[in-house]
């Protein structure tokens, strides 16, 4: 951004340049050439100004959008606080509430691959009284020896 601005500032010294010279004019001639040159120092100056311009909104975007991300990630660090890896049986890990509310809660199983992907899906019993579970986002099965 900054040779934008340099090349802004040249410009319009030009510019001052050229009002001196108008100044000292005298044949008509040397009129239209000075001003033809100021016309172009000026659609210069517009160009490297609009230049200047678009760079700043797109670099302004891609601001926008990593601070989104930012707090998307922390608001997912604030959530993913509140649970813990644990194994139920052998090889078979899932996440739950550190400190659950309710007796519910204290039985809901989260699937360690989507809390992986910064998604919590709640692993589902297959079939009652056995202890097969999946879970309905990623499809991932598990299987518990009951403790």
């Amino acid at each position: 951004m900054l040779p934008e601005i340099a090349a802004a500032v040249s410009a319009t010294r030009n510019l001052a340049a050229f009002f001196k010279t108008f100044a000292a004019v005298t044949t008509d001639e040397k009129v239209r050439e000075a001003i033809i040159d100021a016309q172009n120092q000026i659609i210069e100056l517009q160009s490297q100004v609009f230049e200047a311009n678009s760079r700043y909104e797109e670099q302004a975007a891609q601001l926008n959008t990593v601070r989104k991300r930012l707090d998307e990630l922390e608001s997912w660090k604030r959530e993913s606080d509140r649970y813990e890896q644990f194994e139920k049986s052998d090889g078979f890990t899932a996440f739950r509430l550190k400190d659950p509310q309710s007796r519910t809660e204290k039985f809901l199983w989260f699937c360690p691959r989507c809390f992986a992907n910064h998604k919590l899906s709640a692993f589902q019993r297959l079939v009652a009284g056995v202890d097969e579970f999946t879970c309905p986002e990623c499809e991932l099965k598990c299987f518990s020896a009951s403790r």
